[in-house]
């Protein structure tokens, strides 16, 4: 999505926000007055931090993926600082290796940590598994694809168990 087609869209109602790879690609859209942007990676550098906070401070709705309390702890520390609020989600490894939380019970800690500290929202899970697109075999893939929806129904459970 551009620039010029963002705003063009969320106008005609075919969507509620936007999301991007990278804190560059949102101040690009905060800038051109997409209000509601979802950054779909970690953001754990702290000079992106702060750049981060400073996206939220002009008023835009922004959301960031985690998968670990260091993370939460900086981006709580950076957002109490510029008093913004910035939303969270709990990101988990749906079969790629690369990050993520493992399980129902790391993600329950982590959303509790976000809903207990200062100055973020707890917004949800994200679960990707874009590799299943390229999984030639059908019965392999439409098996790939219920692991990641029996672990995302059991992380909802357990969320839903202490009141998230």
């Amino acid at each position: 999505m551009s620039t010029e087609g963002a705003p063009e869209q969320l106008a005609q109602d075919k969507t509620t926000g936007i999301c991007c790879q990278k804190v560059s690609e949102a101040e690009v859209f905060a800038r051109a007055g997409i209000s509601d942007i979802l950054i779909t990676n970690q953001v754990c550098e702290q000079v992106k931090i702060k750049r981060l906070a400073g996206i939220a401070a002009l008023g835009c709705r922004l959301s960031v993926c985690v998968d670990n309390q260091a993370n939460i702890d900086a981006l709580s520390a950076e957002a109490k600082k510029r008093n913004v609020h910035i939303h969270c989600l709990v990101e988990l490894d749906c079969g790629a290796g690369r990050c993520g939380v493992a399980d129902a019970e790391q993600a329950t800690e982590l959303a509790t940590s976000i809903k207990e500290a200062e100055h973020l929202i707890f917004d949800g899970l994200q679960a990707y598994q874009g590799s299943i697109q390229h999984e030639p075999n059908h019965h392999q893939r439409k098996t790939e694809l219920y692991a990641v929806i029996s672990k995302v129904k059991t992380c909802l459970e357990d969320l839903a168990a202490v009141g998230l």
